[in-house]
């Protein structure tokens, strides 16, 4: 998942629309996978969630996103 990701971030830095050095695609691929998951992963693990409401899911996807867009962005 990692790597896929890195080579799909890679891509976009290629095309202009996110400014990540090479050298740390891997910290920012990281970065959005936890970002993504790690709010509802210790509780899923611990079983205080059984799912994840669909609803709360799309307003986090829609803040992780925003922020790494903030980050690595190039607001083009």
């Amino acid at each position: 998942t990692i790597t896929s990701l890195c080579t799909y971030l890679g891509r976009q830095v290629g095309k202009g629309r996110l400014r990540i050095p090479e050298e740390d695609l891997i910290y920012a691929a990281v970065q959005l996978l936890k970002s993504a998951f790690g709010m509802f992963e210790l509780k899923l693990w611990l079983g205080i969630m059984d799912t994840i409401p669909e609803k709360e899911l799309s307003r986090h996807l829609e803040h992780v996103v925003d922020d790494f867009l903030r980050l690595y962005g190039t607001g083009s």
